[in-house]
């Protein structure tokens, strides 16, 4: 082995390969590896021959932030998508600050305009989450 080398763990951050995939196309020979102290060591060019993952450690850690960013940004993409539903659940009156009001016997005070105007301030809390999430992981 010559220059840098990264184990399967490493290898598997870097490429978004699992652990299990990657000890698998070692198994298969499809990846060239050594046992270096009970660990597997795959050679730099190797990596960059199997994945493509580029010529320098600074496109290594550019995929890693590119996964990192996928990984936090999915649960702010549900909480939008949540939102939507919550939206058209108050557009049929169904939401639930109208089943508080049912439940203290309050219906008469209840406005639906008002219901809709609190989820669509969700949305928008969420969605600017969402922006500057994006540009803290992309800065």
């Amino acid at each position: 082995m010559s220059g840098e080398s990264y184990t399967i763990k490493e290898l598997s951050r870097i490429s978004g390969y699992s652990i299990n995939t990657i000890r698998g196309y070692i198994k298969s020979t499809k990846i060239k590896a050594q046992l270096v102290n009970g660990k597997y060591q795959i050679d730099q060019a190797e990596a960059e021959r199997f994945f493509k993952v580029g010529n320098q450690a600074g496109n290594i850690s550019t995929t890693k932030i590119d996964t990192n960013l996928i990984t936090e940004l999915i649960p702010l993409i549900l909480r939008i998508n949540n939102d939507n539903n919550r939206i058209k659940r108050a557009k049929k009156g169904e939401a639930t600050v109208k089943r508080l009001f049912e439940s203290s016997n309050e219906l008469e005070n209840y406005d639906q305009k008002h219901d809709i105007r609190i989820e669509y301030s969700h949305l928008i809390g969420d969605v600017i989450g969402l922006l500057l999430g994006s540009i803290y992981f992309l800065s």
